[in-house]
C-alpha cells in the first residue's frame, strides 16, 4: 500500500484529494509540458473503496511505462499522481500538450456519480486557474499521429484518438457530461465550494 504525501478535503466535493505525487505510485513519463487541453478517460479498472482503485491504476500504468496526471472515483475522491504540467504517456497523440484525468470506471456504460463529477470539476478548476484551460470544449485539428489544438479546453480520449488517426478509444463514454463538468467548474470558481 502506497501512502499519500497528503490528504485534504474540498468543501462540498464529497471526497478527499490524495496527493501521491513523488511517491513512486505513478511517476511522470518525462519532463515538463505547458498543457493546452485536459483529456478525460476511463481506465477500465473497477471502482473500489478508499484508495484501492487508485493504487491498482497506478500499478497498472507504472507497469506499462505509462502515467496520468490525476484520477477520480465514484466516492468523489481525487488522486494526484503527477503535476498537471508533467509529461505523461496517457493520451497518445496529445501527450506533449495535454494533461489527463482517469475517471474510475470499468466500462463506458457506467453512470457517473455527482460526487465524481465534482471531483472532475475540482481537477478542471485547477488547470483553468493554473494553465489557462477554460471550462469549455476544446477544438482539435486532425494530424497524422498527433493532434493540434485550435482552442484550449476539455475533450475526450475518444476525440484525441480519432483526431490523431488511431480510432481506438471510446472513453469516457456517453454518460460523462461535459456540460455538467463546465457548470460545476464555474460554480466552484464563483463560490469556492461545490
Amino acid at each position: 500500500m502506497t501512502t499519500p504525501r497528503s490528504v485534504h478535503s474540498v468543501p462540498g466535493m464529497g471526497g478527499k484529494v490524495f496527493d501521491f505525487r513523488r511517491t513512486g505510485l505513478c511517476p511522470p513519463s518525462g519532463g515538463k509540458i505547458e498543457p493546452l487541453i485536459m483529456v478525460h478517460h476511463i481506465p477500465v479498472v473497477a471502482r473500489m473503496l478508499g484508495t484501492a482503485d487508485f493504487e491498482k491504476l497506478g500499478d497498472i500504468l507504472r507497469g506499462k511505462g505509462l502515467a496520468i496526471q490525476a484520477s477520480t472515483d465514484g466516492e468523489g475522491n481525487v488522486a494526484r499522481f503527477t503535476g498537471f504540467n508533467d509529461l505523461c504517456f496517457g493520451q497518445r497523440g496529445a501527450n506533449s500538450l495535454a494533461c489527463g484525468v482517469e475517471h474510475m470506471h470499468l466500462t463506458v456504460g457506467e453512470e457517473f456519480t455527482e460526487k465524481q463529477m465534482r471531483a472532475a470539476a475540482w481537477c478542471a478548476h485547477r488547470v483553468w486557474k493554473r494553465y489557462g484551460i477554460p471550462p469549455r470544449r476544446a477544438i482539435l485539428l486532425p494530424g497524422d499521429g498527433f493532434v493540434r489544438v485550435k482552442r484550449r479546453g476539455h475533450t475526450s480520449h475518444e476525440n484525441v484518438s480519432n483526431m490523431a488517426g488511431f480510432h481506438d478509444r471510446s472513453d469516457p463514454g456517453p454518460n460523462f457530461s461535459f456540460r455538467h463538468l463546465y457548470e460545476l467548474t464555474k460554480f466552484f470558481e464563483e463560490h469556492g465550494r461545490f
